[in-house]
């Protein structure tokens, strides 16, 4: 969906003032909606951040999970990696069976501390935008 076409479905969305330029990859937010964070790239929706345990996956996963129920929803499916800052933390990414889109659950060795599901490569930026 592209920046157009989500305002043209009704969304408010508000521009991060650090990047004032979408055309390339940005950030934005639904107004009345600061759980959630949009990545743009190329003017589409690349990758949805969650920030409240409001929001699940389809099979039920949100923050607040430990790693063990992360690994019981999704099987063989989960691929670890060490976090990028927390030395005790990891990625737990999910990659969908057509390999273009995925889910990444980043825990604090612990528990889910962020989600986020977009396309691949953007869902698997560490720091938003390359």
């Amino acid at each position: 969906m592209t920046i157009q076409d989500a305002k043209r479905a009704g969304l408010e969305i508000v521009v991060d003032e650090h990047f004032s330029d979408l055309g390339q990859c940005g950030l934005a937010r639904l107004v009345g909606h600061d759980d959630i964070q949009l990545l743009f790239e190329d003017n589409r929706i690349a990758r949805i951040e969650l920030y409240s345990s409001n929001f699940t996956t389809h099979s039920g996963a949100k923050l607040g999970d430990s790693e063990a129920r992360i690994r019981e929803i999704y099987g063989a499916r989960v691929q670890v990696e060490p976090h990028h800052y927390d030395p005790d933390g990891h990625y737990l990414t999910v990659t969908s069976s057509d390999r273009k889109s995925a889910i990444v659950f980043e825990t604090d060795g612990q528990k889910v501390t962020d989600l986020r599901a977009g396309v691949i490569p953007a869902v698997q930026y560490v720091e938003h935008c390359l």
